[in-house]
């Protein structure tokens, strides 16, 4: 595991230009300068702090990217029946219906379990259209 601290450009500890890179094993910074120089608190949007399980991917193209109740999706696509219960359901609508989430996420899932995504598909959107998977 690494653990990693961020420093804004020109703002390093050491008083050089670091171009705004992330360190690893700030612990061992520490124990040079004898003082602290732990992560900064992250202050997540309220849509993420409030959620059960934050996914985060990264794309070459899309860059890195964090979705709220990713844990939930991924579940739902490892097990169809899951969209039964409206919690499931409900997270795959707003992933759909959402402007702020390109396909994305949901094109991972789809691949990563192609033997059940139009099951998904089925059961949430309660149709069989084609169309709405293709959109991803």
């Amino acid at each position: 595991m690494i653990t990693t601290t961020h420093h804004r450009r020109g703002h390093g500890n050491d008083g050089q230009d670091n171009g705004g890179a992330l360190r690893a094993h700030p612990e061992r910074r520490k124990r040079r300068r004898g003082r602290d120089t732990g992560p900064p608190p992250v202050e997540w949007p309220t849509e993420l702090a409030e959620a059960d399980t934050i996914g985060l991917i990264y794309d070459e193209l899309d860059g890195l990217n964090f979705y709220n109740d990713y844990g939930m999706l991924r579940e739902l696509f490892a097990d169809p029946a899951l969209a039964a219960d409206k919690r499931y359901s409900d997270v795959l609508r707003g992933y759909l219906e959402s402007d702020s989430i390109g396909p994305l996420p949901i094109r991972r899932l789809a691949v990563a379990h192609p033997e059940t995504a139009d099951a998904v598909f089925r059961k949430v959107l309660r149709k069989p259209s084609p169309d709405s998977v293709n959109r991803w």
